[in-house]
């Protein structure tokens, strides 16, 4: 080969991956996401929306909503009208994962990663770091005083909490064994996936002690596809759904670089 590179062309609006070269010919499928945010209603009834292709998490923020995106090859944050129309971007387009909010809307907290990792805490027009830390999957509890987190680190996946408003130190609860998002069952009590064999068992653990408190529930996979497990007992107001399609194709050996 001439050490070079050029493009043979694009597929609009989809994604490229697994080329496999046969006789000649190159092999390989290309695929495509949609994603929808479903809202509970005062009824009780989920209210779905679409939202394009490019968000990765989502959650309530007072009215609105607040989520990650992906652009230009980034994260980043926004806020989303109760159309799933991008209002505003957080924190004035830095990089942004996994934003969340108080129940009431006012505080916003969310994983700061253009100086490094750190989750930072926004209200009334003013920001401050909580904690340094390669975290992700935020959580607040339901009385907005805890705020629970996976941090990714060379020990691996490790759960562990704050106070929502930065005093006390980090705590640790436990280590885990799937990548699906923790979240809590009370003010004090998390929901945590666990690996019993090649099963997915979701535990509740008392986040001071990280003790079992002997409540379970089945999982049916260990996210480790980005997806989350549709079988999680942790209970949101939104709730994200992601479709995919994948068509295979083939590129004539007439459009590739000759082999030198």
């Amino acid at each position: 080969f001439s050490h070079s590179a050029r493009s043979v062309g694009i597929v609009s609006g989809q994604r490229l991956r697994h080329p496999l070269f046969v006789a000649g010919d190159m092999l390989f499928d290309t695929f495509s996401r949609s994603c929808r945010v479903g809202r509970l209603e005062p009824a009780g009834a989920m209210k779905w929306i679409d939202v394009g292709t490019n968000i990765i998490t989502v959650a309530s923020c007072g009215t609105d909503l607040v989520a990650s995106v992906l652009l230009n090859g980034k994260l980043a944050g926004v806020r989303l009208d109760r159309a799933g129309h991008v209002s505003s971007m957080l924190d004035g387009g830095a990089e942004i994962n996994s934003p969340v909010c108080s129940t009431d809307g006012r505080a916003l907290f969310y994983v700061e990663r253009s100086r490094g990792f750190e989750i930072r805490r926004c209200e009334l027009g003013k920001c401050k770091t909580l904690v340094a830390t390669q975290g992700a999957a935020l959580a607040l509890s339901p009385d907005g005083t805890r705020l629970a987190f996976i941090e990714l680190g060379n020990r691996g996946l490790f759960v562990r909490w704050i106070n929502a408003d930065g005093s006390g130190g980090v705590h640790d609860v436990m280590g885990l064994d799937a990548e699906c998002e923790p979240g809590w069952s009370s003010n004090k009590d998390l929901w945590v996936p666990l690996r019993q064999g090649k099963r997915i068992v979701w535990t509740e653990i008392d986040a001071d002690t990280g003790r079992p408190t002997g409540r379970t529930s089945p999982g049916s996979r260990d996210c480790s596809n980005g997806s989350q497990d549709p079988l999680s007992p942790v209970t949101h107001d939104v709730q994200l759904q992601m479709s995919y399609r994948s068509e295979v194709r083939l590129l004539s050996s007439k459009y590739l670089p000759v082999r030198q």
